[in-house]
């Protein structure tokens, strides 16, 4: 242990530059296994803490896909994709949607405020479709019926949105789409399962993903002098910091507006 300084810690990193593994898994060796040890050895006494153990010159160059599409990448997508999978990418749009949460819209018949009502004090999970407004009031998957101050959005669906949905509306008596032998689009109680993502992959046209055309969206609304601050409410996400915890929610009439605002601007009806 004595031995482990900062000329241990340059050629541990020289080690990893050289292994020929992907640059992510290097990183993540370095940094979440590597530094904590020596950090675990220098608490301990067991070694002087090197001083180049944080030092910014250890970079591990990793390719990543961009969160953000441009508009009209979006417009573009649109034009190359029809049916289920064109709902799929409305939905994304439309809703802040992700695979999971598309998966699990659930096919209830509910009042909008009664599902908001519901989310709320816990009582249900998940998405849920107002036919008669053609609105779907949500939680994410990842958050939902885990306690006070979840995030619960309801979302006014564009025209193009609800007609799809209606046209695709399963008789599944959990979730609300489904694939053509009538199972769900996603789970992943044993083994994951995402036909949503496999309808994605399946059109080679389509490079952009469903994160990506979600966080777009959400992007969007800077466009807009007044809607830029709707982003966060749109994405559903729970509050990570203090500025999150005091953002002010919408009025859902001013939510309506946002959203029709940001079907316009994709030349969405």
């Amino acid at each position: 242990c004595k031995t482990v300084d900062e000329q241990t810690v340059n050629q541990f990193y020289d080690a990893l530059q050289s292994n020929g593994k992907a640059q992510s898994t290097n990183r993540d060796t370095f940094r979440m296994t590597f530094r904590r040890f020596v950090l675990f050895l220098a608490e301990n006494r067991q070694i002087e803490l090197p001083l180049n153990l944080h030092s910014r010159l250890f970079r591990f160059e990793t390719t990543t896909t961009p969160e953000i599409v441009s508009k009209e990448e979006i417009i573009d997508l649109l034009t190359n994709v029809d049916g289920k999978l064109r709902l799929y990418v409305l939905l994304c749009l439309n809703c802040g949607m992700n695979n999971a949460d598309i998966g699990k819209l659930q096919n209830t018949s509910m009042n909008w405020r009664a599902a908001e009502r519901k989310l709320k004090a816990n009582q249900i999970e998940f998405s849920h479709v107002d036919w008669s407004e053609g609105r779907i009031v949500r939680q994410r998957v990842k958050t939902s019926g885990k306690g006070a101050g979840v995030p619960t959005v309801c979302y006014l669906l564009w025209s193009e949105t609800f007609e799809l949905l209606k046209e695709f509306r399963s008789e599944h008596p959990t979730v609300c789409l489904v694939t053509g032998s009538g199972e769900p689009l996603y789970e992943r109680e044993l083994k994951l399962k995402d036909e949503i993502y496999q309808a994605f992959k399946r059109n080679k046209s389509v490079v952009i993903t469903p994160k990506q055309l979600r966080s777009s969206a959400a992007s969007l609304f800077d466009e807009h002098e007044s809607f830029g601050r709707f982003a966060f409410h749109f994405l559903a996400n729970s509050p990570r910091g203090i500025p999150d915890r005091n953002y002010k929610v919408p009025s859902q009439n001013q939510f309506d507006k946002a959203v029709r605002w940001l079907g316009r601007q994709l030349g969405i009806k």
